[in-house]
């Protein structure tokens, strides 16, 4: 039996868990995938305002400076999902980071090695706007607002790079099958001490 979707629809929607286009892939084993943007409904992007309005103030009042700088310099239009490529145009130049977008979990040995190569493993859905406290898996809001802002910063970016680079050539050998969710980044950067020069004490998280 064929399980394949119809094509969807444009602003069907890419909520987490219900995105048919993303199902597919799965099913068809692509772990880097293009982001349909087309598909991202009115609700989706009313969620990506929400989601950014609430942070805000959290964000000028708990982020350290670079993540702050970070947020000025990507340009996010808070009304809309933001395009990847969009994202990119300002972000490369700053660090050479990139974010790509996935299908969902990669195995680890793919996701340190993406890390290694200054590529970031994105989700491109968006979690509902009923509930937006819980999410099963991070979303696009997680990973494009609450960690690309800081890999604007040249040396948080290069450290990151390292970091990948070392565990990805470990974890290649001893877990080949294992798995990595895309939040992995923001434990790798973990260990990285904010400059004294910066507005507050903690990175955001989202």
């Amino acid at each position: 039996m064929d399980a394949r979707h119809d094509p969807p629809n444009p602003g069907s929607g890419l909520t987490a868990t219900r995105a048919p286009v993303i199902e597919d892939a799965q099913n068809r084993g692509e772990l880097f995938i293009e982001q349909p943007y087309h598909l991202y409904s009115e609700e989706n992007h009313r969620t990506w305002q929400r989601l950014y309005d609430r942070m805000a103030d959290r964000w000028d009042r708990y982020a350290n400076a670079h993540f702050l700088e970070g947020l000025d310099r990507l340009c996010f239009d808070r009304e809309r999902v933001p395009k990847l490529e969009d994202v990119n145009q300002f972000l490369e130049p700053l660090t050479g980071f990139t974010a790509r977008a996935v299908s969902g979990y990669i195995p680890a040995f793919q996701f340190f090695d993406s890390i290694a190569s200054a590529s970031l493993p994105t989700t491109i859905t968006i979690r509902s706007g009923e509930n937006l406290d819980y999410l099963p898996e991070p979303d696009i809001f997680h990973d494009i607002a609450g960690h690309v802002p800081m890999h604007t910063d040249p040396a948080f970016a290069e450290t990151l790079v390292k970091l990948g680079g070392w565990t990805a050539r470990g974890r290649a050998r001893t877990e080949p099958q294992g798995t990595a969710d895309v939040d992995a980044s923001a434990r790798l950067a973990s260990i990285l001490r904010v400059s004294p020069a910066s507005s507050g004490s903690r990175s955001s998280s989202a």
